[in-house]
């Protein structure tokens, strides 16, 4: 359980504040930011990811199949049940239940399960089509992907970028707490100019199978 008292361990306050302020939030809030923790350690589990060696209609597939082997198991874990009157399948479905609870698997393994399908449908979103080469940046699309589901879970808004034909600028809350966001976790994308940024952010959304 998150301690509301205890610091996040991720950013520094002044990046919170920025961040809190383009997500609506008017005061300090640490599970908010024990929540924003958990979001970007997520993306950044693999940072940097080397495609050099990686045929693209591989690694598709592979994360295809992954998601196909963890779906089910997810849902034996979270709802262990079994059909029919027959013996031994009662009996493997007693067994299972008892090695479930004794690993804890009801907590930690369904956690981890639920995060595992979650990444496989995020990089099955951002991957583009096989053209070969060298994909695009995909870290960034990851990035992007993850801040929006987060963005529209905490704040009940769609995220959008906005283009100002008046300033000629991107603009938006959404637009906004993404580049808080890059400014206190991915510095590499802060320093991108506002187009730069905005029409990247913008191609990221467009990219996403499920509607915000």
């Amino acid at each position: 359980m998150v301690n509301a008292d205890e610091p996040p361990r991720i950013g520094t306050d002044e990046d919170y504040r920025r961040i809190e302020t383009a997500a609506g939030i008017e005061t300090p809030n640490h599970r908010f930011r024990h929540r924003l923790d958990r979001c970007i350690e997520r993306w950044d589990y693999h940072s940097e990811p080397d495609y050099s060696n990686v045929r693209q209609a591989a690694f598709l597939k592979a994360v295809r199949q992954l998601k196909t082997d963890a779906e089910p198991l997810l849902r034996d874990l979270t709802y262990p049940t079994y059909i029919g009157d027959d013996q031994s399948e009662q009996a493997q479905a007693l067994a299972y239940g008892y090695a479930v609870d004794w690993l804890g698997a009801s907590d930690v393994l369904v956690q981890h399960l639920h995060e595992l399908v979650e990444q496989a449908d995020i990089a099955l979103d951002v991957m583009p089509p096989d053209e070969g080469g060298r994909p695009p940046d995909v870290e960034f699309a990851m990035l992007i992907r993850a801040l929006a589901h987060f963005y529209r879970r905490e704040t009940g808004k769609k995220p959008s970028v906005t283009w100002d034909a008046y300033t000629e600028l991107y603009c938006g809350a959404f637009f906004d707490f993404v580049k808080a966001c890059c400014r206190a976790f991915a510095p590499t994308y802060a320093t991108k100019t506002n187009q730069a940024l905005g029409k990247a952010t913008q191609r990221a959304l467009k990219k996403l199978r499920v509607s915000l």
